[in-house]
């Protein structure tokens, strides 16, 4: 069960706080066969999974960090192992600098079967203000891996608890990078296994 409306009203200060989840987009299993799904494609999805379907953002946010660590580190070892058999390893070009053009690009090759991606509130949600000219990398080193560090630290290591769970702050804080974080792992997604993601073939996003 998924509650998809909060409003909370503060008797004493007479506040409120109201947070919405959109309900999933229903859609219809594609027919015939798809593509054999490899154990590697199962562990990464498999975390996706627990990521959407968490009711807390904080669980959510670092399900999508570990994903993005662990594309990393796999690229890493198989650039390695190209290395160790003298062939050049693989070149990524995912990494483009972030406008409304770009994300709209983007949106239009992983989410191939919605064919209306430009609508204002959908940039705003997923193009922070900060995030605007930036490059995932940068992102990842100025905000989000600081967010995680802060995160995990304080619920999984011996650390100073900085962020509070029902805290409105804290959690808008960790939601309004959400979106920008769900699209990055599914760039992700599509660039490494793009037949068992579902796109038929990867495309650099640079290209597009």
């Amino acid at each position: 069960m998924n509650v998809e409306t909060i409003q909370v009203s503060d008797l004493t200060t007479h506040t409120e706080s109201l947070r919405v989840l959109h309900p999933y987009l229903e859609m219809k299993p594609a027919g015939g066969v798809g593509a054999l799904l490899s154990d590697e494609y199962c562990h990464f999805a498999s975390v996706y999974r627990e990521a959407m379907n968490a009711t807390s953002v904080f669980y959510r946010f670092l399900c999508f960090y570990k994903i993005i660590e662990s594309f990393y580190l796999r690229r890493s070892k198989l650039a390695a192992e190209a290395k160790s058999r003298g062939d050049k390893p693989r070149v990524y070009t995912e990494d483009v600098p972030l406008s409304k053009d770009a994300v709209t690009g983007i949106l239009l090759w992983i989410y191939p079967w919605r064919q209306i991606l430009d609508d204002d509130i959908i940039m705003r949600q997923i193009l922070p203000d900060e995030a605007i000219g930036k490059r995932f990398k940068t992102l990842r080193q100025q905000i989000l891996e600081p967010m995680k560090n802060t995160i995990a630290h304080g619920l999984m290591r011996s650390g100073e608890i900085k962020t509070v769970s029902d805290r409105l702050e804290d959690i808008e804080n960790v939601s309004r990078w959400l979106p920008l974080l769900r699209i990055w792992v599914r760039v992700l997604f599509a660039t490494e296994f793009p037949a068992e993601f579902g796109i038929g073939k990867s495309v650099p996003v640079s290209s597009i």
